[in-house]
């Protein structure tokens, strides 16, 4: 966009507009700075014409093309609160259909895509801009998404249009905490975004893509993105709210867990079935733990524990990925599985079995290896001490946090980090047999080898043989002890070392000769 570009819209001729501004967007599709047209003021003459264009009616057959263009400057977030003001997003919401004459008929509306390129605009003014977002949070803004929110069942209403609904509102809900409060209880924004996943779930049906009839849903990629933008809505206004424990509180998270566990278990795409997961695990995380019940129902005299395994499964599976190793990532489902097995005693029985299930490999390390137990254990030496403590936390409470247990699991040598920080390396090895309850499960492979164990790093060590001692002659040996000991008896008389001995009371005491040391060895090992 140049100066002559410029001044040929400014002149007013429609299809000269229409003209430079379709080649403008083409040409920036893939841009995301401007900086280049800051020259002769270009950029701000551009947002002002366009603008401009947008607010006169007569214009219309040019509206989309204004709305791709400004979604595409305001990528650039550098000096963009000089360019928007209470009159231009009210213009935007207008045309969103979030506020204004067609905000309650919008599933008569026939052209759906002016109000997406309005809301897709909103939505990057929004996350690149505090000016827009305090604009956004005292006017209709949330009023109107959450209306929209309750015609969700609407069947007129595009999926284009809930999905930037719903990522409107998570952008603010993130980046503007203050409003948080008022979308829950005022606008009772939690009970709407349940409704809208209930929907979602029901929208799904009873068969999946192939028409094989199955008890939980089929989502869509639709539908599992849309959920995604739900999740994390929810995730903002759940931190610190949910976790009080009220009646209605735990009401309302008994229903969300139970929506959840659907979720869980629905069916979906598998290139989006992580990502849905995710969201679902770090929402778990602010809810009461008391409320995880609701995920593994009781059916008769037995728990259902579908909806758990997804969630272990996840964790392996994170475990087994390039972001295994990253705090941020493992943080969120290792402590939903540590919180829910403290709590549950029955949900600790399960996730143990799962993790640690009764050793039958005793003849390698428990670092080495694919299983759960074998992962785990390798980022319990990492150097990433938030991580290693998180690991060490989940695997002690799958232990009962019993000292001997998670010696005969992991080995003294990868808990020592942990025992350490707790102050119970003396613990630790004072229990290093272990408890009854632990022997109770010992398999036969495990009883078989136990003596054998070398506690320190948790499997049978192999037997090593000193090969250049065997190769020698006894008169060889002698030999190269005496060698051995007339070296120390030089560096005893140049002061390099001091061997010492204990003496009664348990002090060092020096040695005149180094062969008092051989003399002394039956009294010291006594």
């Amino acid at each position: 966009m140049d100066n002559v570009s410029l001044i040929r819209i400014e002149a007013g001729d429609l299809n000269d507009a229409k003209s430079v501004l379709t080649v403008f967007v083409d040409q920036n599709k893939e841009c995301y700075s401007f900086q280049n047209l800051e020259k002769d003021n270009v950029l701000d003459r551009l947002w002002t014409v366009v603008f401009k264009l947008l607010a006169d009616p007569r214009n219309e057959s040019i509206h989309e093309l204004c709305l791709k263009c400004i979604r595409m400057l305001s990528r650039d977030k550098t000096n963009l609160d000089k360019f928007v003001n209470e009159e231009r997003i009210e213009l935007l919401l207008n045309f969103a259909a979030l506020i204004g004459a067609t905000a309650d008929k919008i599933g008569s509306v026939k052209d759906f895509t002016i109000i997406v390129e309005a809301l897709k605009c909103l939505c990057n003014l929004a996350f690149n801009s505090m000016k827009v977002q305090a604009i956004c949070c005292s006017n209709g803004t949330l009023d109107g998404v959450i209306r929209r929110l309750r015609m969700h069942p609407d069947m007129n209403l595009r999926h284009a249009v809930k999905y930037f609904d719903v990522k409107l509102l998570y952008i603010l809900s993130a980046l503007s905490p203050d409003i948080r409060p008022r979308l829950k209880e005022e606008l009772h924004a939690l009970t709407y975004l349940m409704e809208a996943l209930d929907f979602i779930l029901k929208e799904g049906g009873g068969y999946s893509h192939d028409n094989q009839l199955q008890y939980f849903p089929y989502l869509d990629d639709n539908a599992v993105e849309l959920s995604c933008e739900i999740l994390k809505v929810l995730f903002n206004l759940t931190i610190k709210i949910l976790r009080v424990g009220t009646d209605e509180e735990d009401e309302r998270a008994d229903r969300l867990l139970t929506i959840l566990r659907e979720l869980l278990l629905s069916s979906t795409p598998p290139h989006l079935e992580k990502e849905l997961h995710k969201h679902i695990i770090n929402l778990l995380t602010n809810l009461p733990v008391s409320s995880y019940e609701m995920l593994m129902p009781q059916e008769e005299v037995e728990y259902n524990w579908e909806a758990i395994d997804v969630i272990i499964n996840f964790l392996d599976y994170k475990l087994s990925s390039n972001e295994g190793k990253s705090f941020e990532t493992l943080s969120p489902v290792l402590k939903v599985l540590t919180e829910g097995s403290q709590f549950h005693k029955v949900l600790r029985k399960h996730v143990r079995n799962r993790v640690l299930p009764p050793l039958r490999n005793v003849k390698s390390k428990p670092e080495e290896g694919d299983t759960l137990r074998n992962k785990l254990c390798r980022l319990l030496t990492s150097t990433n001490t938030k991580l290693r403590d998180a690991v060490a936390e989940f695997l002690f409470v799958l232990c009962k946090e019993n000292v001997g247990r998670m010696i005969k699991y992991t080995g003294f040598g990868n808990a020592a980090g942990m025992f350490a920080s707790r102050s119970m390396l003396g613990e630790a090895v004072a229990n290093a047999e272990y408890s009854s309850d632990s022997e109770n499960s010992d398999t036969e492979e495990y009883r078989e080898y136990k003596d054998q164990i070398n506690p320190v790093i948790g499997c049978v060590e192999p037997k090593r043989t000193n090969t250049a001692l065997e190769s020698m002659t006894e008169e060889q040996k002698e030999y190269e002890v005496m060698k051995l000991v007339n070296a120390m008896d030089k560096l005893q008389r140049e002061g390099v070392i001091q061997p010492c001995i204990i003496d009664a009371d348990g002090r060092p005491q020096p040695v005149e000769h180094i062969s008092q040391l051989q003399e002394e060895l039956p009294k010291q090992q006594l």
